[in-house]
């Protein structure tokens, strides 16, 4: 696809500029730009600006100390070859040291089965857009909001970029790590296990429905991680059960601690912990660490038998509600082949587009009652013939073709994806791990 550059000098002195028409390509980036800033950007944005910005960044301040790989061995499989190896690494899914690591980590670990912190109505964004084009698009309308097409005030328009560059971040870099960490498993040799890929999260619909309901509150409670985590080892026992020895499991930092427990009570036993610090600085291996959990003693078929038992029992594998969602080769390849063709064939002006601002019909949502988050599409859009809405965003002046995210498998075309690939027999919502 099309690159899109830009340079702006960060200087009030200077056209009232910002510091690059490029969005902040990490969590780092960002950090580096807003975490420090002169005595006259601090004048000219005020206190309440600057008590706000630091407030969103002390949420993940310090988050990057917490990247930690832990390695466990589970001896309940059923085909009797030997202890299972699991890797967990937590990282920030918005960190670009954490994409390099997780790339390493598949690179280095070289798992059969992977575990990635998705669900199936995350594919088309996470794992099928290009990160060539989710960097075209930040930095697009990055460059369309220096040039103040909203006609802020100087020191709104300078907050109005600081908060588009932190959306920015959460809309098109949150999540990297596990796409960079397929991309690689997709490209690794085969072995004498098909490879297998979990999506072990909770459905985002699910997510966002308990948000609207609880407030944003109900997403950091303990439950809600405790249940987010119980899935995921759901997963990766899962995998385990079906015979693969050597499992990675890529997840946010948060949710690291609530997993390992889990696990733990699966009958998992933990064997080393290392910093990824030590990792990066090649002070501790990778693949020293998941060698570990293989050479654990056989045990006997009784032990393992216990074990299984104690995972179905404490995990409820045994539930209606599916284990996760996985993808198998064929499945992973398809989705790679997709990204490639997306990367060779879309240009520029089909990714991204100026639109005209919507209307939004206020007085007929107040005489009509809808529910929370939803809109009224207004008279006439329903009718044939209309164009349909691709996904808008910068305040409604820009927008990704419908088009592309049907290609890409995004949005309201999630699950037509999703239906597709198990219509095909290359994805399956298993609900035993003997389907696997």
């Amino acid at each position: 696809g099309d690159k899109v550059d830009g340079f702006m000098p960060w200087s009030l002195k200077d056209g009232q500029g910002l510091h690059s028409a490029q969005a902040p390509k990490g969590w780092e980036d960002f950090y580096a730009r807003y975490g420090k800033m002169d005595k006259g950007v601090e004048g000219t944005l005020g206190p309440r600006a600057i008590t706000e910005l630091q407030s969103n960044l002390a949420q993940y301040d310090g988050k990057d100390d917490f990247r930690v790989i832990r390695t466990l061995s589970w001896a309940g499989g059923v085909d009797g070859g030997g202890p299972t190896s699991i890797m967990l690494i937590g990282m920030g899914d918005m960190s670009t040291r954490s994409a390099r690591l997780a790339a390493r980590a598949v690179y280095e670990v070289q798992p059969s089965g992977l575990m990635v912190e998705l669900c199936r109505e995350r594919i088309g964004k996470q794992l099928v857009m290009p990160r060539e084009h989710k960097e075209a698009v930040a930095n697009y309308a990055r460059g369309f909001a220096t040039t103040n097409p909203h006609r802020h005030h100087a020191w709104l328009h300078h907050l109005d970029n600081i908060q588009g560059d932190a959306e920015a971040l959460n809309q098109w870099t949150k999540g990297q790590p596990y796409g960079d960490a397929v991309q690689e498993f997709a490209s690794q040799p085969p072995g004498p296990i098909p490879r297998l890929l979990c999506l072990g999260d909770v459905r985002s619909s699910t997510m966002e429905r308990l948000q609207r309901e609880y407030g944003n509150e109900s997403m950091t409670q303990e439950s809600t991680r405790s249940s987010r985590a119980r899935q995921m080892a759901r997963g990766i026992i899962s995998m385990a059960a079906g015979g693969h020895k050597v499992i990675l499991a890529l997840m946010d930092t948060d949710h690291l601690g609530p997993v390992s427990s889990w696990l733990e009570r699966a009958g998992a036993r933990m064997l080393a912990v290392a910093d990824a610090s030590d990792i990066e600085s090649n002070r501790e291996s990778l693949n020293a660490d998941i060698k570990l959990g293989l050479q654990r003693d056989k045990g006997s078929p009784q032990e393992a038998q216990i074990q299984a038992s104690k995972a179905k029992y404490a995990l409820e594998l045994d539930s209606p509600v599916p284990l996760g969602f996985f993808l198998n080769e064929e499945g992973i390849q398809f989705l790679e082949h997709r990204k490639r063709r997306l990367l060779q064939l879309t240009r520029l002006k089909d990714l991204v587009r100026h639109t005209e601002k919507r209307k939004h019909w206020e007085t007929a949502e107040e005489l009509y009652v809808v529910l929370p988050g939803d809109k009224i599409p207004g008279p006439e859009s329903n009718l044939p013939g209309q164009e349909p809405v691709g996904l808008r965003f910068e305040m409604d002046r820009l927008e990704i073709p419908d088009h592309y995210l049907r290609d890409a498998g995004m949005e309201s075309y999630a699950d037509d994806l999703w239906q597709n690939l198990l219509a095909s027999g290359q994805a399956v919502e298993a609900k035993d791990p003997a389907e696997l």
